[in-house]
């Protein structure tokens, strides 16, 4: 009988004390690394809204710089117009008709150019030798002093930029000259500060964001969106012109604007002659990560309640379920195998508990199986011997035999009697009850043979060979014959001509599988049904067939992934499968 005798000083020597330790020494760096995670998340998520967001600044820059190139490649082309240099130098010797003409055909150009973006506002063509302009919009005119002026805006600046600035608005000019100072024609395009108002909208990213245009060239503001109380245009104006030693490519710093900080980002376009700026508050930057920091506090207070109940209540569940295994094990030890232990939590304990469950039934089982075996063993002397005096079989094939001799058909005769005495040599040699699987597949083809003789007016017979290295399985005797024998005696009793039986042999990874088919006609769905039911389930020792006894055979031997399978065969009748697999014993 086991004892187990208390410990003492169990607060000293307890291994409750000692989990506690281990615990604790293993939460603390544990803690700590989180803790060094978590500030290297924030620094990371912070980099990465505001890589975002400059991102998506210089990407509506690049786009916008491609869309005024475009324009720029579109008012060169135009410019040289035969329309348009018709008008400048022919316009006075023209009739009416002509100058109509050349008109019409010149606007619907501009207004061509004025359709193919959304950031073209208007488009005109100035021809000072005739002081006259056609309007993409309005028409032909005459010319202005101010329009003489816009001809010249060109000349304005020396930053290189394909825009001017020019009274508040953003142009491209092209203009066609004799010599240095005699300008023939030349087309303006007024690009739409409108659009540029609209667009830039899309950068105000969080609640009290904004963003703006702001030209170095004029030091002015050319659109802007957002939240106007946050950033007042005078102040962002100031703030640009202080920082545009600072802007050069694309950037972002942090800036205290109005009382308020903000992260401002920015994309210079030297193209284009302006910087776009936009401001986000801080505060909008931190408030995911602001988030992160709450759940932060609310992970180390659980830490610290879920440490504190730990501490409390871990003796109670270790002891506990600890102390039931112990008396279980005592009840072993007493003889009593017929119980199982449960734990209603999901951890180790309830682990160790189904293994030891396991153990019990697995204790039971051998019991049961090695009783069983017994029984199987009885059953299959049984069937041999019942298959050694069947005297049905013995009879038919005297018979058949004398009817090949009283035909004079004596190759036939020889063979079968060649047959029969190999047939009747194998089931009554007295031995062992396994068989290497090579001799067992002759004895099946023997008798297959044989029953193909005496069925070769309405029975063909297809049987296939063993698969390299197969022939060596040791297998329990007289498996196949009976499968054979059910086939011909219920599979294809009915079939007057056309019967077709094969046995095939698969070789498996593990083994072999032997395949038996035919294309009787008389299996039902029901009875198909019910042989699958008897061979997956256990039933009582007394009704065991013959088939359901191979398969009982099989399994004992080989284990369960061994066995028979039964199901209807593509040739239409039953087909039986022994899978024979030695590796998994």
């Amino acid at each position: 009988m086991l004892k187990f005798p208390k410990m003492p000083n169990l607060w000293r020597k307890s291994v409750y004390i000692r989990i506690l330790i281990v615990f604790f020494f293993a939460i603390i760096p544990i803690f700590f690394v989180g803790i060094c995670v978590f500030s290297w998340g924030i620094s990371l998520i912070r980099q990465q809204t505001i890589d975002s967001k400059a991102a998506q600044l210089g990407f509506y820059v690049e786009n916008l710089e491609a869309n005024v190139q475009r324009l720029v490649e579109l008012q060169s082309d135009y410019n040289k117009s035969v329309e348009l240099n018709v008008l400048s130098n022919t316009y006075t010797i023209m009739t009416k008709y002509d100058q109509s003409r050349n008109i019409l055909a010149l606007q619907k150009e501009l207004l061509a150019i004025k359709s193919s973006s959304i950031y073209t506002q208007n488009v005109v063509a100035f021809i000072p030798t005739i002081q006259k302009k056609i309007d993409a919009v309005n028409g032909f005119d005459d010319m202005t002093g101010d329009d003489n002026s816009m001809m010249k805006i060109n000349n304005l600046t020396s930053s290189g930029s394909q825009v001017i600035y020019y009274n508040g608005g953003l142009y491209t000019n092209t203009v066609y000259m004799i010599g240095t100072k005699k300008t023939l024609y030349g087309i303006l395009i007024q690009i739409s500060t409108r659009q540029l108002q609209e667009d830039i909208s899309q950068f105000n990213f969080d609640r009290g964001s904004s963003a703006m245009i702001y030209s170095p060239i004029t030091h002015s503001i050319v659109a802007s969106s957002g939240n106007k109380s946050a950033v007042i245009q005078s102040e962002a104006a100031d703030f640009a012109t202080q920082h545009l030693s600072l802007n050069v490519g694309k950037g972002f710093f942090s800036s205290t604007i109005n009382h308020k900080k903000y992260l401002v980002l920015y994309v210079q376009s030297q193209y284009l002659g302006f910087t776009l700026y936009s401001f986000v508050p801080e505060s909008a930057i931190m408030l995911p990560i602001n988030r992160y920091q709450f759940w932060f506090w609310i992970f180390t207070a659980s830490a610290a309640i879920i440490i504190a109940f730990f501490s409390l209540s871990i003796y109670k569940i270790i002891k506990q379920p600890l102390s039931r295994l112990i008396q279980a094990f005592i009840r072993v030890d007493r003889g009593d195998i017929s119980f199982s232990i449960f734990h209603k939590n999901n951890d180790e304990f309830a682990s160790l508990y189904n293994y030891f469950n396991i153990m019990l039934q697995n204790l039971n089982n051998l019991i049961n199986q090695s009783y069983k075996q017994k029984i199987m063993i009885q059953k299959a002397e049984l069937k041999q011997l019942q298959a050694q005096i069947n005297p049905h079989f013995l009879y038919n094939s005297y018979f058949l035999l004398h009817r090949m001799i009283k035909q004079h058909d004596y190759d036939k005769a020889t063979l079968f009697s060649k047959h029969m005495g190999s047939y009747f040599q194998f089931i009554t040699r007295s031995g062992k009850s396994e068989v290497p699987l090579e001799k067992e597949a002759e004895h099946a083809r023997i008798y297959t043979d044989m029953q193909a003789m005496r069925y070769e007016s309405r029975i063909s017979v297809e049987f296939g060979d063993l698969p390299d290295g197969a022939g060596e399985i040791i297998v329990p005797r007289l498996i196949l014959q009976p499968i054979i024998e059910n086939a011909f005696e219920h599979g294809l009793k009915d079939k007057v001509a056309d019967g077709l039986f094969r046995v095939t042999f698969q070789k498996l990874a593990n083994g072999i599988c032997i395949v038996v088919e035919d294309n009787g006609e008389d299996l039902s769905d029901d009875g198909l049904k019910d042989l699958q039911e008897k061979i997956r389930n256990e039933t009582d020792i007394g009704e065991i067939t013959g088939i359901i006894n191979i398969h009982h055979r099989l399994q004992i031997m080989f284990g369960e992934n061994s066995g028979l399978r039964a199901g209807r065969s593509g040739l239409g009748g039953l087909c039986i499968s022994l899978y024979i697999r030695p590796s998994q014993q």
